[in-house]
C-alpha cells in the first residue's frame, strides 16, 4: 500500500533546495480609479462575439456613465514593440485589446496626493478574454507586445487629440526598470551558464555565434521573446531590433530548451 508522507525541503538535493522559491499569489493593489471591466463574450462553433461599449441617451458610456467619448482610435503593435509611458492631465482612456491577441499592460500612479501614489500594475489583456480597461488622468500607461504576432487594440478617449496643444505627456519607457517589459522567469542562471546557453541558441538559430560577450544579459533578451542579442533600442519609440528568421525559429526551439522555462 502506498504511504503518502509529508515532504520537507531538506529531502531535496542541496543544489535544488537552494533554488526553491514560491510565487506570490497575494491580491495585488489596484491603482485608485483604475477599472478592469469584464465584458460578455459569446463563443460558438461559428466564432465569437463581444459587445465592447454601449452609449446612453447623452452619449456617455453605460459602463462608465460620466465618460463621454470624443474620439475612438485603432492601433496595431508589431512584435517586439514597447509604447510607454504616456499620461494625460485632461483625458481618460478606455482600452480594449482584441481577445485573440495579447499585450502586456503597465500602469503606475504619478498623482502625489493619490492613496496609491507610486503603485504599479502589470498584467496581460486579450489572451482569450474581453476586458475594458479604464485609465484615469495622471496614471502613466504603456504596453508591450512580447509575442510573435501583431496585436490590435481599440481605445476611446474623452477629448479629441489636438496637435497644437497635445495632452500627451511622456516618461521614459524604462522608468520602472528595463526588466519591467520582459517575460518574468522563475529561474536565474549563473553568468557563465547564461552566456553559454545564449551562444548555443544563437548558433542553432542563426547559424553563427552571436556576440553575447557585448551584452551582459543575452539570455534575458532571448528568453523574453524579443530575440535580440544587442542592447541598442530606440528610447523614443521603444522598438527592439529584430531578425525575422530568429523569431520564426524561436517558438519551436524554445520547447526544446526546458532550461529556459
Amino acid at each position: 500500500m502506498m504511504m503518502l508522507k509529508p515532504l520537507k525541503p531538506e529531502a531535496l538535493g542541496q543544489e535544488f533546495e537552494k533554488e526553491l522559491s514560491v510565487q506570490d499569489y497575494s491580491k495585488k493593489t489596484v491603482i485608485d480609479g483604475v477599472q478592469l471591466i469584464n465584458l460578455n463574450m459569446f463563443i460558438d462553433d461559428g466564432g465569437s462575439l463581444a459587445e465592447i461599449v454601449r452609449f446612453d441617451d447623452n452619449g456617455n458610456l453605460q459602463i462608465l456613465p460620466e465618460f463621454k467619448v470624443r474620439q475612438t482610435t485603432f492601433s496595431q503593435m508589431l512584435p517586439g514593440v514597447i509604447k510607454a509611458f504616456h499620461l494625460h492631465f485632461n483625458q481618460e482612456d478606455v482600452w480594449f485589446i482584441m481577445p485573440y491577441d495579447r499585450l502586456l499592460i503597465g500602469l503606475f500612479d504619478c498623482r502625489k496626493d493619490s492613496p496609491t501614489y507610486n503603485q504599479q500594475m502589470r498584467f496581460v489583456l486579450g489572451a482569450g478574454k474581453a476586458t475594458a480597461l479604464y485609465i484615469p488622468r495622471g496614471v502613466a500607461h504603456g504596453l508591450a507586445n512580447l509575442w510573435q504576432k501583431p496585436a490590435n487594440m481599440i481605445y476611446l478617449v474623452n477629448q479629441c487629440f489636438d496637435p497644437n496643444q497635445p495632452d500627451e505627456q511622456r516618461l521614459p519607457w524604462d522608468i520602472l526598470g528595463e526588466d519591467f517589459w520582459t517575460i518574468k522567469k522563475a529561474k536565474s542562471l549563473e553568468p557563465d551558464a547564461a552566456e553559454k546557453i545564449a551562444n548555443d541558441i544563437a548558433k542553432d538559430i542563426c547559424g553563427s555565434t552571436c556576440d553575447a560577450q557585448t551584452d551582459p544579459a543575452p539570455l534575458a533578451r532571448i528568453g523574453s521573446g524579443t530575440l535580440c542579442h544587442t542592447k541598442q533600442r530606440s528610447r523614443s519609440d521603444g522598438i527592439f531590433p529584430q531578425h525575422s528568421r530568429h523569431r520564426s525559429n524561436f517558438s519551436a526551439y524554445r520547447k526544446e530548451r526546458e532550461l529556459l522555462s
